[in-house]
């Protein structure tokens, strides 16, 4: 358990972002709206040891290869930028030790700048969307673990990780303050990084906005920690009603360091999806791409009796008192 300070500080963040859930809208793009987007999610697997370069290139890689299979929008897992970690130098612990609170540090001083420069140049060349993973990102005092959504007109959208892991909070990642949608060319969106969608006060944030996809960036380093996050997004894709789109980092750049990720498409389970989920293959490097028919999801949304964020909208008064 966190200790006391740490949880009513948790408890004061949340407070904002229940107050302060915004949308976003990218520069107006003729093409609204789309009734299908293809998404291609990147299992990327982190090596370590790259320099900014050699990152910039190995993802530069991945985005021909989503151009290649016609992607609107490339997902990125997870603190990609972590490929960069000295892995030779600074060995993996579960409770980080100075050296690595300094390379998370420094990962966010000399990469993340790049990265975020190199990553809106490539949505702008290519013109596709990017979702570029997470990050460490500084702003003021505070390192943030934060995602990133580059649209190919330039603009771009951010949020912070709001529930770091109790590693992540050792080496120095805060608590994000705010949870935002965004109004995009496919859809409105919402970005839950992966401890985040384990959490239904942070999922219930998103009742008003109605987003119709929710992208999951993630990294765990186990199957078991894979499955967790798993079974959260596809509760989150029947609460919400909407697409949940899964991606992770996989590899082994350490013996200490393993990765375990799996893509995953996920659905409302209605009778309009009833297929199984599109997954990727755990643990393997690979892009998934898949079409998601978003009028569809749109008309079901109208159809069905069984859409738990609307019902809540519209029970919420008629509950008892003690349980709203």
């Amino acid at each position: 358990m966190p200790r006391l300070p740490a949880f009513f500080a948790r408890l004061i963040l949340l407070a904002f972002a229940i107050l302060g859930l915004q949308t976003a809208t990218p520069a107006a793009d003729d093409s609204l709206p789309l009734n299908e987007v293809r998404i291609a999610a990147v299992q990327y697997e982190i090596q370590g040891n790259q320099t900014a370069e050699q990152l910039m290139a190995k993802l530069e890689a991945a985005v021909v290869e989503g151009v290649a299979a016609k992607a609107d929008c490339i997902v990125f897992p997870e603190l990609i930028t972590f490929d960069s970690w000295r892995v030779d130098e600074i060995e993996s612990h579960s409770v980080p030790s100075q050296q690595e609170v300094q390379e998370t540090l420094r990962i966010a001083t000399e990469i993340t700048p790049t990265f975020l420069r190199g990553m809106a140049a490539l949505a702008e060349k290519y013109q596709v969307d990017i979702l570029g993973g997470t990050t460490p990102r500084i702003e003021g005092s505070s390192i943030f673990n934060s995602a990133h959504l580059f649209f190919r007109d330039g603009s771009r959208f951010r949020q912070d990780k709001l529930y770091p892991t109790h590693w992540e909070l050792k080496a120095g990642i805060s608590p994000g303050s705010a949870l935002a949608t965004c109004d995009t060319r496919w859809g409105r969106c919402a970005i839950l990084t992966c401890y985040d969608v384990e959490f239904p006060d942070v999922s219930s944030l998103l009742v008003s906005s109605r987003p119709e996809l929710i992208f999951v960036p993630s990294m765990t380093e186990s199957e078991s920690g894979l499955q967790r996050v798993r079974w959260c997004a596809q509760a989150r894709a029947v609460e919400h009603h909407a697409f949940v789109i899964v991606t992770g980092t996989v590899g082994s750049p350490s013996p200490s360091w393993k990765h375990f990720g799996q893509a995953a498409f996920l659905a409302p389970r209605e009778s309009r999806f009833t297929a199984n989920p599109v997954t990727g293959n755990p643990g393997q490097t690979m892009l998934l791409t898949y079409p998601l028919n978003l009028q569809a999801l749109r008309e079901s949304r109208q159809a069905t009796e069984f859409n738990p964020s609307a019902d809540i909208a519209s029970r919420k008064q008629s509950l008892p008192a003690r349980m709203r």
